[in-house]
């Protein structure tokens, strides 16, 4: 249920899976024709790619082969120019056999927008992972310590049950991306003090902390910090009232 979007993401964002296996299956419907002969001066401007897209996989041997294994093959398929009907030379790498493949089929894939396979939830941890939440607005930071395998909470030292962790927890999940910031650098936001910063301090190894900033951006928007990453938009309202049901809960 995880993926990494390495570029620009940094892999510290949720990934929208529905939306990435619907860019699998059109990968994996892409029809390569037979090798086609060129013409002389046909210019397929495979010599210089204007795209490729490299797919790691296990290259399975035999049915007792686990498809779970590690990678250990690359394929990388070269696009070059588009012939007179909008197909695209193609080719793998370290072959000369040339296809084409039709726009229509290769475009949605060549021209994805990162943003669009996006869950767009700031931040989504597994409360099980979790040990204890810092929770700083202003001057004030509260605490809340978290033993999901016992099924103990405590807010600020006080124990609560398992609903009240539950509505304020879910509630810190809640904040909805609105959008990208008009400049995607990362630190490009205004350098004040967060209106609301969450820390998730983990409960294992291979877990890392997960700090949430929202730093105040214009009248309408906060600017979402994600371990030092500036990625998105949030409503400054969405921010604001989050704030306040944390006063409340504490």
């Amino acid at each position: 249920a995880y993926w990494d979007i390495i570029t620009p993401y940094k892999s510290l964002v949720m990934v929208d899976t529905e939306e990435m296996f619907n860019l699998y299956n059109a990968l994996a419907a892409w029809k390569f024709g037979g090798a086609i002969q060129i013409k002389d001066g046909e210019d397929t401007g495979l010599s210089e790619p204007s795209a490729s897209i490299a797919i790691d996989y296990y290259d399975m041997k035999s049915d007792t082969d686990s498809a779970d294994a590690d990678p250990d093959t690359t394929c990388r398929i070269k696009f070059g120019n588009k012939d007179e009907q909008g197909n695209y030379y193609a080719q793998i790498e370290g072959f000369d056999t040339i296809y084409k493949i039709s726009s229509s089929a290769a475009d949605p894939v060549l021209m994805v927008n990162p943003y669009d396979y996006i869950l767009k939830i700031c931040c989504l941890v597994d409360y099980t992972t979790v040990e204890k939440v810092e929770i700083s607005a202003g001057e004030t930071t509260h605490v809340m310590d978290v033993d999901a395998a016992q099924k103990k909470y405590a807010f600020d030292k006080k124990d609560v049950d398992e609903k009240a962790f539950s509505t304020l927890y879910q509630a810190l999940m809640g904040v909805i991306v609105k959008g990208e910031p008009e400049n995607k650098d990362a630190d490009s936001g205004k350098k004040e003090s967060p209106v609301l910063q969450i820390n998730f301090q983990r409960n294992m190894e291979n877990a890392p902390d997960i700090t949430v900033a929202f730093q105040p951006y214009d009248d309408e928007y906060c600017l979402a910090e994600i371990n030092g990453n500036q990625f998105f938009l949030v409503a400054k309202e969405d921010v604001e009232l989050l704030a306040e049901q944390v006063k409340e809960a504490f």
